[in-house]
């Protein structure tokens, strides 16, 4: 397969979640995904305390890039 080929295949589609109601429309759409996906980046080589800077939920074909600094607790 050349690398053209790859550039060509479809992907998930995301959204970036940045305020407390896009937060809680994506777990509204994640709540009946079979299986979800987590994974965070967090700034702890550079802070103390670290802190959580990107949460990143996948599940029923669509990936959330949650922005924790912007969604309040």
């Amino acid at each position: 397969m050349d690398g053209g080929a790859l550039a060509r295949l479809p992907g998930p589609s995301y959204a970036v979640v940045d305020a407390p109601r896009e937060l809680a429309d994506a777990v509204r759409a994640l709540a009946g995904a079979p299986r979800i996906a987590l994974d965070t980046e967090s700034n702890s080589r550079h802070r103390y305390p670290e802190r959580v800077c990107l949460v990143q939920l996948a599940g029923a074909g669509r990936v959330y890039l949650i922005d924790p600094l912007r969604v309040p607790d």
